[in-house]
């Protein structure tokens, strides 16, 4: 099926080539440029962005998925720095404009596409990150969780606020220990590392509470791997006890 719209990025990571070649484009694909002798250039494209007419639109829409994409790339590689996007292009005229200040508040699924595209499991798909948007359709915690990393990145508030999403889903501190494979004290050194401008300055959480820092502060890098992780095995255990069903999925889809 044709694409209507695309957005053009600018990647320098090694591993894009490879997410691309076996990417299953249920939700995001990608357009790929060869030239000879030259770097491939490539670009987004979404069937839920094929139903939109008006430019301010898809630019709000597009932006909205890509912070889920983005999100979901942070849970998979360690050094991402969220997707550089250039322009949109329009592909039946290949007039192109300026992919900036769209919404990420927008709806970034079209119901049309989400009810003619219903992979019967997350087994279909391939790679965590087409798992994790497809339950981002349905699933507000997963969305939540995947906007906030996607458009903030693994700040120490970014990081926490996945501990607290976490909680909501059901887990305590201990659980998140054990996803991470640390001891659960690690988990309260983040904790009190995160909350305390003694330890991080102006990037803490709140501002000065009087209450002790760890005696060895954690550093970002290490705060990141815990709860990256965790946060990556909270995923993988919600997308085995959501209903995935096809008729449920769009029994689902059919309600928002």
């Amino acid at each position: 099926m044709k694409h209507k719209w695309a957005i053009q990025v600018a990647s320098n990571y090694s591993w894009f080539e490879s997410l691309v070649d076996r990417h299953n484009p249920v939700d995001v694909g990608f357009l790929v440029d060869t030239y000879d002798a030259q770097p491939n250039q490539y670009a987004i494209v979404s069937h839920h962005l094929d139903d939109l007419t008006d430019e301010r639109e898809v630019i709000d829409r597009a932006t909205a998925l890509v912070s889920l994409l983005d999100g979901a790339l942070h849970l998979q590689q360690s050094h991402y720095a969220g997707m550089h996007t250039i322009d949109l292009v329009d592909l039946d005229t290949e007039y192109r404009s300026s992919f900036a200040d769209g919404s990420v508040l927008a709806d970034p699924f079209s119901s049309k596409w989400s009810m003619a595209q219903i992979p019967q499991s997350y087994g279909q798909l391939r790679l965590p990150t087409e798992r994790m948007l497809f339950m981002a359709r349905t699933d507000e915690l997963t969305r939540d969780m995947l906007r906030f990393l996607g458009v903030n990145g693994p700040t120490w508030i970014t990081l926490y606020a996945l501990k607290d999403y976490m909680k909501r889903g059901g887990w305590d501190e201990n659980m998140v220990a054990t996803a991470a494979g640390v001891p659960d004290n690690e988990v309260v050194r983040f904790r009190r590392t995160a909350n305390n401008p003694a330890a991080v300055g102006p990037f803490a959480r709140h501002g000065e509470q009087g209450h002790e820092p760890p005696k060895v502060p954690m550093a970002l890098g290490e705060a990141s791997k815990l709860i990256l992780s965790a946060t990556g095995k909270f995923l993988d255990q919600r997308a085995k006890t959501l209903k995935v069903a096809g008729a449920y999925i769009a029994q689902q889809t059919a309600k928002r």
